[in-house]
């Protein structure tokens, strides 16, 4: 079985006028997926702001590429207009390519685990408490993320229940997906850059990192939500993929195409 992974596509934005290509990209999306010598395609989050929307894009490119889709949210995905994001993640969790609390077997020997992960500032900055981060968070940093409830308390929940699907499939060798960074070595320190380096805060969780460790059986890691394309890396005996696509003045073209292929990685699993 081939699948595809990507992360961090940004339809709404990358097709606006002011941060984007000034077009519609769903249809070029769903082309180049369905030309693709591939069974599935994994995204790991950031899809478009508002469940609304980005399911909306998930079934139009599912639709016309002709190839099924699975999926977990990021934090844009859960942003809200209303009062709870709860409502956007239910609206996930509901959906035919949610992976959320739902493991899906895709060989014998594969399973495919899916959570969206969160940030608990436990990549901050040493020297700064936690209540820091909370009170000096970043203006309209995530601001349409509704919980209510602290970050490092709604990142329990979501690892408590990462940990719960990882127990129950020890028995086969795991595709893990999530959106936020799992370990330091993929964190960017920029030494002019004190906002960039207070922002590392909000980039994932350490405990993502220490829970994945505890499962020798997960083969892949897969995230991004950083926009840094570091590629495939071995890291704590496992094969961890981060390349997002990430927003048009990011990319290193104008070329959608050439980007899309630039960030798709594609892997082979054993029947």
């Amino acid at each position: 079985m081939k699948i595809a992974l990507l992360s961090d596509i940004h339809l709404d934005v990358n097709s606006s006028d002011d941060q984007g290509l000034g077009r519609d990209i769903s249809l070029d999306v769903a082309s180049f997926i369905q030309s693709l010598d591939v069974d599935r395609i994994v995204i790991a989050g950031d899809v478009a702001e508002s469940a609304v929307n980005c399911l909306s894009y998930l079934e139009y490119i599912e639709t016309n590429a002709k190839k099924p889709i699975s999926f977990i949210p990021g934090n844009h995905d859960v942003w809200t207009e209303g009062t709870s994001s709860w409502d956007e993640y239910n609206m996930y969790r509901n959906h035919h390519t949610s992976l959320i609390d739902l493991p899906l077997q895709l060989t014998d020997k594969y399973v495919l685990v899916g959570n969206m992960g969160w940030y608990d500032y436990t990549f901050g900055l040493p020297e700064y408490k936690v209540e820091e981060f909370i009170t000096h968070r970043p203006k309209n940093w995530d601001v349409k993320a509704k919980f209510h409830m602290s970050d490092p308390a709604f990142a329990n929940i979501l690892m408590d229940q990462l940990q719960s699907q990882l127990e129950n499939c020890r028995q086969y060798r795991v595709l893990l997906v999530t959106h936020f960074v799992p370990y330091t070595e993929f964190l960017v320190r920029k030494p002019d850059s004190p906002e960039w380096n207070w922002s590392n805060s909000f980039m994932g969780s350490r405990r993502i990192g220490e829970i994945i460790n505890l499962y020798p059986n997960i083969e892949y890691v897969v995230f991004g939500h950083t926009h840094m394309r570091f590629g495939m890396v071995n890291t704590q005996g496992r094969k961890v993929i981060c390349k997002p696509l990430g927003y048009v003045h990011e990319w290193e073209s104008p070329d959608l195409n050439e980007e899309l292929k630039r960030v798709t990685t594609i892997i082979s699993l054993d029947e």
